[in-house]
């Protein structure tokens, strides 16, 4: 389990032990948030997996990319949370444009340290 502060007003707690996991209706790697006691689910984009980190279509190798990679889709599901930007369902949708900035993000600090 781990723990993050941002700021005085917000508060995330992450469980990937025994809440994550492959969701084919959303053709997503899912994972639960807790924000002041309310769960919120956000939800990787399994073409989001694919595109930029050579998951295969088997939910495995998308779940193995998400794990890979998983501080990184923390840092964005925080930057969402903390944007509120919801979809209509009240859930935190991470997909291509979302990697896609942070991985640019990530290049830009690494090669300007």
């Amino acid at each position: 389990m781990a723990y993050f502060t941002q700021g005085a007003e917000m508060r995330l707690k992450l469980d990937f032990k025994n809440e994550w996991g492959w969701s084919g209706g959303y053709y997503s790697v899912a994972f639960y948030l807790t924000v002041r006691r309310r769960r919120i689910l956000c939800l990787v984009s399994g073409l989001a997996l694919q595109e930029y980190f050579g998951a295969s279509k088997q939910p495995l190798s998308m779940e193995d990319e998400f794990f890979a990679n998983r501080e990184l889709f923390e840092g964005i599901a925080r930057k969402l949370i903390s944007e509120e930007a919801f979809t209509e369902e009240g859930r935190i949708f991470i997909g291509r444009p979302e990697v896609a900035a942070a991985l640019a993000e990530r290049a830009a600090a690494t090669a300007n340290p």
